[in-house]
């Protein structure tokens, strides 16, 4: 056998060997760990409170001009 035959074989016995199943991760069907997940809480937190915010000054606002009155 000649040097070229002994490599080609080698590299398809590689091929073939990198194809196989038996090392593929599991697949999961959970959803990934979200890394910014605490940031994004966070943000969620923060709109909800300035909607607080924002309609206890309305409110303040309509007894302050029903009192000017």
């Amino acid at each position: 056998m000649n040097l070229r035959s002994i490599l080609l074989g080698s590299l398809l016995l590689l091929a073939l060997g990198a194809c196989s199943k038996e090392h593929d991760a599991p697949k999961s069907t959970a959803q990934p760990d979200n890394p910014l997940r605490a940031q994004t809480e966070a943000l969620d937190k923060a709109r909800q409170l300035e909607s607080q915010i924002q309609d206890a000054a309305q409110q303040q606002r309509q007894r302050i001009d029903e009192q000017a009155r």
